[in-house]
């Protein structure tokens, strides 16, 4: 090992330093562990220079246990070049990839990026170490991804280059569209890859929209210009007729698209065949021409056409058809003649305009005056012109030089101005005139001084003085207005409020200022009132609102306001004015009406309108929720002899008594109203069965069970219930209102003190005994009731001493009803009295006739007169 060390030892002066101490380091590893040596170094060679060495050596073990090495040394110095120069081929490459400006990027089989140039990276935004390895779904959007990874497989598949336009998301957001080009290849162990080359194309894109955009816009430009456009070919023919052809022509553009002026024309006065030797003119010699063609209409009107026809050149330059652009100018010819008239006009105007008019030079001399001038100032065209300003100045209100300063700068400037001249007259009215000063230019745009156009504003001047009063009147009436009167802006807030506001609100004008109705006074209902103004901002319509609110100090009160928008001079609304009158008292008049309206004023509850009403919203609630509800009808049984015997007064207590105790008997949400006279009405939503109604029923039973004191009287007082379910007995409103009346008749019939359901032989029987009293009223006029008499006898004599009248009703069709049959709806509807007048009156001519037509054959006989009996209801 000495010797091989020593060996090398003599080679160290020829190996470059460099790669000496890794050589020793290595031999020295290898040595010690007895391991294969391997190192490949440079020498400095005597003779050629710089050579590569591939040292190898491997330890064996002797007989004698000495260890021997064998190893041989290489020339590489060749393989290393190659080696090398493909590094520094490989390097160059990446290199070249790195500044290549299109994006570049490769693609393992499971589309990771394996490889990017730095134009990817840029494109991208990230850093190549944040990409190699990732894929389009660690930074893209999932559909953006999505669709680059199908693509990217169909090149893996079928092999083929493909071509795409793609749209992805850069880095900051932006929306890109890219052109990319994929190709796939396979190296040498078979690993398949694709290489793509990006190209941002996204600006191309946004310039063909731009051009496709300037398409559209100059297709619309024809389309819509008053000029007709018209393209001819190379031998005249019309190639192409903007749309208004025919209105101007008076030929459809069908007919004379593909032809030649001198085989379609019009009326022009220039023959075709000139017109077409222009024409051609214009395409030899490629410079533009200005051609007129007037004719007369069938109508006399005179119609003159100016032409303006360019050559059209195409891609190499060359002429190739000729674009005529022609305008209507008829009224520029017929106004052509009506100028000189106009000048004349115009002249005599300013003349007798009442308007001053001077013109000045630039050294600020009158050069012109009007006669409205002479007439204000006093001085003649001799005494004005070409003198200095001071000779013959008037105004007052401004110095002649202070005003040869003005006209000085708006020479200077070139910007208009207004002045006020005034001056009193002798008779001391003030005159005053607004000046308008504007520089004046020659044809060729030079300066030649000022034109001042001066109108007389005296009375416009009485007027604002005037105005100023009346405003100040008006602000007088507002501040002193007894309606309150506020101006919101567009945010709903006060911009200002009269002392009639502040006063009603009972709060400093700081509170309400730049607050809106929703801040104060608050409350939905000014909420309600701000949503109005807003509506009034937003449509520019008057609108009306009536607001209850409290004051500071609790105070409701109730104002009609009417609000008005004010508009800019533009006619956006820019504020509401809102004037409100305290309707308060009205309000509570209206209340008061409402009231009695739709509540008994003696019990204080609803009456049968309200009670409808409330009936009708129950009916469309349980209709659309499928619910049932029940209507009781009830009456005070025999309430009528406690008005007849202890009077009104007393029947209004036990009324109201009454009232209380069924309130009492019901839910908080159930109604209870009063029909009228002592009937009321119980109306009962959502009930589930007809069980939850007679609980209600014997609820108010029991509560009347308790004898009512009235004025130190204890008086017992029942009720008969009738009571009708919605919808088992009826959808309909009158009906349910019948059918519950049937019940409680039912009921009183059935003793009184109890309720009865309603049922269907009730509506039978209810119908039976309206026909009974129907025919019962009309019985006494057709002679159908009828008298029958039961003899009285003596018993102890035999003697008929009377008789006992009974009534029958012989009916025209029915023919004979029973007493018991009509006798309880004559006592029901009160025809009984008429009845029982009737039957005593006959009762009694009976008696009389019986007794006057009495024999008397024994002085022994009893001579006591008949006597007939009547029964009385």
């Amino acid at each position: 090992m000495v010797a091989l060390l020593a060996d090398i030892g003599n080679l160290n002066a020829l190996i470059f330093p460099e790669d000496l101490d890794e050589i020793m380091h290595s031999a020295e590893a290898s040595f010690r562990a007895m391991s294969p040596f391997h190192a490949e170094y440079r020498i400095q060679h005597p003779t050629k220079s710089e050579r590569w060495l591939e040292a190898n050596s491997i330890p064996e073990v002797m007989e004698d246990g000495s260890i021997l090495w064998h190893g041989f040394i290489t020339d590489i110095t060749e393989r290393k070049q190659m080696e090398n120069a493909q590094k520094d081929s490989h390097n160059f490459l990446h290199k070249l990839v790195d500044n290549i400006v299109d994006p570049i990027f490769v693609k393992d089989r499971e589309h990771r990026w394996m490889l990017l140039n730095q134009a990817f990276c840029d494109f991208v935004g990230y850093s190549r170490d944040d990409l190699i390895g990732k894929s389009d779904f660690d930074f893209f959007p999932e559909h953006e991804a999505r669709v680059f990874w199908e693509m990217d497989e169909e090149v893996f598949i079928s092999g083929q280059e493909n071509v795409n336009e793609e749209h992805l998301t850069d880095f900051d957001g932006n929306k890109q569209t890219i052109l990319t080009k994929k190709a796939c290849y396979t190296d040498t162990h078979g690993h398949k890859f694709i290489v793509g080359i990006i190209t941002n194309i996204t600006e191309r894109k946004q310039m063909e929209e731009q051009l496709s955009e300037q398409g559209r816009e100059l297709r619309m430009l024809i389309a819509n210009t008053p000029d007709v456009i018209t393209r001819y070919d190379r031998d005249c023919r019309r190639s192409y007729i903007s749309p208004n052809y025919e209105q101007v022509y008076g030929k459809p553009v069908s007919a004379a698209l593909g032809t030649k002026p001198t085989e379609s024309w019009g009326s022009p006065s220039m023959p075709p065949e000139v017109f077409e030797h222009l024409l051609r003119e214009v395409m030899a010699s490629g410079a533009q021409r200005d051609i007129e063609l007037d004719w007369f209409t069938a109508d006399g009107e005179y119609v003159c056409q100016s032409l303006r026809v360019v050559p059209e050149y195409d891609a190499n330059g060359e002429v190739c058809s000729a674009l005529s652009f022609a305008r209507d100018v008829s009224e520029l010819k017929r106004a052509g003649r009506r100028i000189q008239v106009s000048e004349h006009e115009f002249r005599t105007l300013i003349e007798h305009s009442p308007a001053m008019i001077i013109r000045y030079d630039c050294e600020c001399r009158r050069v012109f005056i009007n006669p409205a001038y002479e007439k204000a100032s006093g001085f003649t065209h001799a005494e004005a012109l070409c003198k200095a300003l001071s000779d013959s100045w008037v105004p007052e209100n401004i110095t002649s030089e202070a005003y040869e300063v003005l006209l000085q700068q708006v020479m200077d400037s070139g910007l208009p101005t207004n002045v006020i001249l005034e001056w009193t007259e002798p008779g001391g009215l003030l005159v005053s005139h607004d000046m308008r000063v504007v520089p004046e230019y020659d044809v060729n745009g030079q300066l030649k001084g000022t034109l001042v156009i001066g109108h007389n504003i005296s009375r416009l001047r009485r007027a604002e003085v005037e105005l100023t009063k009346r405003e100040q009147e008006f602000r007088a009436l507002v501040e002193h207005s007894p309606d309150t009167i506020t101006r919101y802006d567009r945010e709903c807030r006060r911009i200002y409020a009269n002392p009639r506001m502040q006063v009603d609100a009972g709060v400093p004008l700081d509170a309400l200022m730049y607050k809106t109705p929703e801040e104060f006074p608050g409350g939905e209902q000014a909420i309600a009132y701000q949503q109005k103004i807003r509506q009034v901002l937003d449509s520019g319509e008057v609108g009306q609102f009536e607001l209850t609110w409290r004051t500071h100090n609790s105070k409701e009160m109730c104002s009609y306001i009417h609000l008005t928008p004010e508009f800019s001079p533009e006619g956006e609304v820019i504020s509401v004015l809102a004037v409100g009158r305290d309707i308060t008292e009205i309000d509570a008049y209206r209340k008061q009406i409402h009231n009695l309206a739709f509540f008994d004023t003696l019990t204080n509850l609803p009456n049968r309108a309200l009670l409808s009403d409330r009936v009708r919203q129950t009916v469309a609630d349980a209709s659309w929720h499928g619910h049932q509800f029940g209507l009781m009808l009830m009456d005070l049984d025999r309430f009528k002899e406690i008005n007849d015997t202890l009077g009104h007064s007393v029947g209004d207590q036990v009324l109201r008594e009454a009232a209380e105790r069924l309130q009492a008997c019901v839910r908080i949400y159930d109604t209870v109203a009063r029909l009228g006279g002592d009937e009321f009405a119980a109306l009962l939503p959502e009930v589930r069965t007809s069980n939850d109604l007679a609980t209600i029923a014997c609820k108010i039973l029991g509560a009347f069970n308790t004898p009512f004191m009235v004025d130190g009287r204890e008086l017992f007082i029942t009720t008969s219930i009738g009571i009708a379910l919605y919808p088992d007995d009826s959808a309909d409103v009158e009906t349910l209102f019948r059918y519950a009346d049937s019940a409680m008749y039912h009921a009183k019939q059935q003793g009184r003190n109890n309720f009865q359901f309603y049922s269907a032989d009730l509506t039978e029987k209810a119908a039976g005994r309206m026909t009974i009293e129907s025919d019962l009223r009309k019985a006494l006029e057709r002679h159908e009731l009828e008298l029958y008499y039961q003899p009285q006898v003596e018993l102890e004599s035999g003697r008929i001493i009377g008789a006992e009248a009974l009534l029958r009703w012989h009916h025209g069709d029915k023919g004979m009803i029973t007493p018991d049959k009509f006798i309880p709806v004559a006592e029901d509807t009160g025809l009984i009295v008429g009845i029982g007048e009737w039957v005593l009156n006959e009762a009694c001519q009976t008696a009389v006739a019986w007794n006057s037509h009495r024999n008397t054959n024994s002085k022994t006989q009893r001579t006591d007169p008949l006597r007939i009996a009547v029964n009385l209801s």
